[in-house]
């Protein structure tokens, strides 16, 4: 059960697919409402069943052995004419051992109990940490057919360059959107611990008090090294790739002359304005160069 919510992917990635921000969120979500919170439900309801059967099957043996032992006189009694005194020994210390076994058993469900619940934490761990990393190995390592991961568009801005969405947009969208909602889905799932079935188990336990104390998954994976080094490298993976994008740009910037003189073009004064053929024809040629250089811009670019 552990082992099939730890390989659940929780964040999904096709290595040849570049994702605007908003259609990679928008998946993400899907993602995690149809895939992953379904597949926590589902270990936890038949871990639990699987639980309350062992639990069941133990209590139903401690009334067993205790009924058993309350008779053993009178069944001792009762065939003693046609047993040795041996044999009755021997069959009163095999019943004493199971007796012993089962009591010890059932004093250890608790631990069972807890055991169980540890356990799902892990695999809810690993889950996250698993689909962090495959992300960050598509982002570091991106197929040859790709332009990567996310993409963002160039634009001129009066003096500036700006990006589309930018590196804080990017991140909002790997944080807040994608990670921080699988840390708060993970946070939502009840523990087995602390539920209704299993709750006489614990009555009159000292201990248990402390068990509440310990880290829920939610609070396990946000102390792990491996998911606050994955946050880190996602914002470094972005800042650097925004970086290379601003570099990138720079080739672009001949063409501000073009994106100044739209602001100012005016259609209207142009056609009132004597002009004679040759200024027509020198204008129109500079036109078409600006449309072949605006086609160059339209292209797309691989960076970080």
């Amino acid at each position: 059960l552990c082992a099939e919510v730890r390989y659940t992917p929780a964040i999904v990635v096709d290595p040849q697919t570049t994702y605007q921000v908003d259609d990679f969120r928008e998946i993400q979500e899907r993602q995690r409402a149809n895939v992953v919170v379904p597949a926590m439900e589902a270990c936890q309801e038949r871990a639990s069943i699987a639980l309350e059967r062992v639990i069941k099957r133990t209590v139903d043996q401690v009334q067993e052995y205790t009924k058993m032992m309350e008779t053993n006189d009178s069944i001792d009694a009762m065939v003693s004419k046609t047993k040795s005194l041996v044999a009755m020994k021997r069959e009163r210390q095999e019943r004493a051992r199971g007796y012993k076994r089962i009591v010890e058993e059932s004093q250890m469900l608790p631990n069972l109990v807890r055991l169980a619940d540890l356990m799902l934490t892990e695999a809810l761990v690993a889950m996250v940490q698993n689909s962090m990393d495959g992300l960050l190995h598509v982002m570091r390592h991106p197929d040859p057919k790709s332009k990567g991961v996310l993409s963002t568009t160039v634009q001129f801005a009066h003096e500036l360059t700006t990006f589309t969405p930018d590196a804080k947009g990017v991140m909002r969208c790997i944080n807040d959107a994608v990670v921080d909602k699988l840390v708060e889905a993970i946070g939502a799932m009840p523990r087995l611990v602390f539920m209704r079935a299993f709750t006489p188990l614990f009555e009159g336990l000292e201990n248990h008090q402390g068990f509440e104390g310990t880290q829920s998954p939610m609070q396990v994976l946000t102390t792990h090294p491996n998911y606050t080094d994955a946050r880190a490298e996602f914002s470094r993976f972005v800042e650097s790739s925004f970086e290379k994008s601003v570099e990138y740009a720079e080739q672009f910037e001949d063409l501000r002359v073009v994106y100044k003189f739209g602001l100012s073009w005016n259609q209207e004064e142009y056609e009132q304005k004597p002009k004679d053929l040759p200024t027509f024809r020198a204008d129109m040629r500079v036109q078409r160069n600006w449309v072949g250089d605006l086609d160059k811009m339209r292209l797309g670019g691989t960076v970080g």
